[in-house]
This record gives C-alpha cells, structure tokens and sequence, in this order.
C-alpha cells in the first residue's frame, strides 16, 4: 500500500516473488495530478504470521507535466551483501527498448530489454558508502532515450538473526546439544530471535510436530530446523537440530 504525505491511499496490490531470488515486488499504477512535490510511503502488511509488516523511509516526489524520457526506481535502504531491485521505468508514450545500470564504480548490469516499459535488475552491492547510479535508455526509435540518475548510500551488512530452540525439561539448546526421546514420548518446544521475527519449523524423520509439541513415533533421527525470516533490520537465520529416538522399552509381562 502506497500513501501520501496526508496519510491517503493512493494504490494497493500484492508482492510477487522474483524469480530465481528471495525478494519480491509489485509495480502499482497512479495518475498523478497537479505538480510540485509530493511525499509517498510504501507500508508493507503480511498475510500470515510468517514475516513482520513494515514501512519505508518516505521518498520525495516532484511532480511535472514534461515527458522524462527513463526513471530508476531502487530502494532508499541498500545494506552490502543485501539484494535490491533496480528499475528503469519509461515515460508516457516511450517506446520500448534496452536498458543497461551503471555505477562510479563500473558497470552493474548488461543491455536489458523493457517489457511494458519496465527493465529490472538485482544488484547486490559489496562496497559501503555513497554511489552514483545511472541507467542508460536506449531505443530503435529515433530520438528515443534517456538518462537517469540517482546517488545512494549503501550501508554496512545487517546482522544476522539468532534463532533459539528451548526443549521441555532441557532449557535452550544448541544444534550441537544431544537431544534424547523415546519412541511414544512428546516433548514441548518453543523458538525466539534477537530479531522477534516469527520462527519457520519443520521437521524431518519419524516424528511428528502437532503445534509446540514435537512426538516421537519410532526409533531413529529426526531433524528439525527452525528458520527465521529475517526483518529490515536482520538477515535470515536457519538453526538445525538432531533428535535421536530409541524404542520403547518392553513391557513386562
């Protein structure tokens, strides 16, 4: 959801994953009125309790009737080692054509075709500091390309979340600890992270997890792995933990 300055919406829609990455987007249509500039904050909602919502930084916006030939869209918060999306967006009535993103650094991707007057690229930066970003637009049509421009600063690398596991009767554990069960005994697990992002469980071999509560069926090695998503301000974190399950003792008869 994008907003203004006075807090009204002005467009919605849903993320779609990129292929081949673990990042998302969504490209919204506006028609914008009047000039000048003009405040707009994107707000990020989950749809399940996997990932947190959050907002970014408000961009400033100025708003002219004269036709620019390309814009880049990028993030305003670009950490090293995080990818981010570039766009070069074409103006009103441009024709399709390529695109290539640059750098004062040298050169971030190849000529990039446009579909429906959009070109994208994922860029991972490893330098921190200010870089100068330019795209070069280019078209078979005569007179028909473009520059566009913008400086960013590209922070250090976020930290990396911490995933913990607490087992029932054992307090926390590492993915080193021995943990022991019988076949037919449960024990009840619960996760946290530095970041207080939601915990991604699963569970491999003969077990089984109902809720919090994790059941041996029968001997053998289960694995669980706790994964945290990650937020703006963590990278993900996946911890792997080994359950070695025995058989029940016999009954006396």
């Amino acid at each position: 959801m994008v907003t203004n300055q006075n807090q009204n919406v002005i467009a919605t829609g849903a993320l779609v994953p990129n292929a081949g990455t673990t990042t998302s987007s969504v490209s919204l249509a506006w028609v914008p009125s009047g000039s000048g500039n003009l405040g707009l904050t994107a707000t990020y909602t989950p749809s399940n309790g996997d990932t947190t919502g959050s907002a970014s930084p408000q961009a400033i916006v100025t708003l002219s009737t004269d036709v620019v030939p390309v814009a880049m869209r990028i993030s305003q918060s670009i950490h090293v080692g995080q990818p981010v999306l570039l766009s070069a967006v074409l103006g009103y009535n441009m024709p399709e054509g390529s695109a290539a993103f640059i750098s004062n650094l040298g050169g971030i991707s190849p000529s990039i075709p446009t579909v429906n007057g959009v070109s994208n690229w994922l860029w991972t930066p490893n330098v921190v500091g200010v870089q100068y970003l330019r795209v070069n637009y280019s078209s078979t049509v005569r007179n028909s390309s473009g520059t566009s421009e913008q400086s960013v600063n590209v922070l250090p690398p976020l930290p990396q979340d911490t995933v913990t596991m607490t087992v029932s009767g054992m307090g926390a554990v590492t993915g080193g600890t021995a943990i022991t069960m019988v076949a037919g005994q449960s024990k009840t697990l619960s996760f946290q992270t530095t970041s207080g992002a939601p915990v991604i469980v699963s569970e491999a071999g003969p077990c089984v997890l109902a809720g919090n509560t994790i059941i041996a069926l029968s001997a053998g090695q289960c694995v669980i792995t706790a994964t945290s998503p990650g937020t703006s301000s963590y990278t993900t974190d996946t911890n792997t933990y080994v359950v070695g399950v025995t058989k029940a003792p016999k009954k006396k008869r």
